[in-house]
């Protein structure tokens, strides 16, 4: 006689439903998964657009700059005849059939200007077409419009300035930072590692002496800070921003020992660039009286507030 014996039931592992799972344990230092990184960018508004009259461009933006800003102010302005018409439609205008783009609007910076192949070259000849139709509807007025006036948003203005410096930049803060960028790389690197961008103006703070061009930086206005220094001369102010420059480019050079010292600036310029007292020299500019060639180099500055009284850097520096 057999007796048949079977081994206890092993009673099977059932799985863990996949919510009741523990999350994955995160590397040393990190506090934030994929997940909650992604989550927590906002996705790009929708984009919308604006056709004038004869559709020769489009602008395009978010609905509200468009709508409440954009519009309302070409409707004000004596282009008014070309947008009265004009609907805010959803969109872009490459969707619309405008395929040059993106371009700058230098009057509406939150928007972009597109244009069609057709009309691609006469942007000028279409909008003063509107400005001819507004003047043609005022006859009251005595002096007619000979060009577009709109009442523009203006960019907002940001500031930033190297370390130990009585000088300041301005302009938008993608302009300061196409030109932080070459300054971080040029050989005064070390004057401008920790300076960034702030936003407001340069008169906001001390520093309102000015505004000064640099031909290195074409968008950009230049600002000094006189406190302390009331009576210090135009001249002055340049040497010292010169001196400045050169401390930079020794401090540099004393960073790499092994390699040949520069002995002036040297950065990649937006502008015409910086020149020489010596290359100024070379092209018979009068350099009297502003130092040693050897030692001062020029920045093309001009300084654009004084219309009636010579200008020591236009004079010795420009272009």
């Amino acid at each position: 006689m057999f007796v048949l014996a079977f081994a206890p039931a092993v009673a099977l592992k059932q799985p863990v439903p996949q919510e009741q799972l523990p999350p994955p344990a995160l590397p040393e230092g990190v506090t934030e998964t994929l997940e909650q990184v992604f989550s927590a960018l906002a996705p790009p508004p929708p984009m919308f657009h604006i056709i004038p009259k004869n559709g020769f461009l489009c602008m395009e933006g978010t609905q509200d700059y468009l709508q409440n800003e954009v519009l309302v102010r070409l409707q004000k302005s004596n282009m008014q005849t070309g947008w009265m018409t004009s609907k805010v439609e959803e969109g872009t205008c490459d969707s619309a059939s405008y395929w040059e783009g993106p371009n700058p609007d230098e009057c509406f910076p939150e928007s972009t200007r597109w244009m069609d192949m057709k009309h691609i070259h006469e942007a000028e000849a279409m909008e003063m077409s509107f400005v001819k139709e507004y003047n043609a509807q005022h006859p009251e007025l005595i002096r007619k419009a000979e060009h577009a006036v709109v009442d523009c948003m203006a960019a907002p203005m940001f500031h930033m300035f190297p370390k130990n410096s009585t000088w300041c930049y301005e302009g938008t803060r993608d302009d300061l930072l196409a030109s932080l960028k070459r300054l971080k790389k040029s050989n005064m690197q070390t004057g401008w590692q920790t300076s960034f961008p702030v936003p407001g103006a340069c008169t906001s703070g001390s520093h309102v002496t000015g505004p000064y061009t640099d031909d290195c930086w074409p968008k950009l206005s230049i600002w000094m800070d006189m406190k302390g220094n009331q009576k210090l001369s135009d001249n002055d102010a340049f040497n010292h921003m010169v001196g400045m420059d050169l401390d930079y480019v020794h401090e540099y050079n004393a960073q790499r020992p092994t390699e040949p010292n520069a002995t002036e600036p040297e950065v990649d310029c937006l502008g015409e660039g910086w020149v020489t007292a010596h290359q100024h020299e070379q092209k018979g500019v009068d350099i009297e009286g502003v130092g040693n060639p050897g030692d001062i180099y020029g920045r093309g500055w001009h300084n654009i507030t004084r219309d009636t009284q010579p200008d020591i850097f236009h004079d010795h520096w420009a272009r």
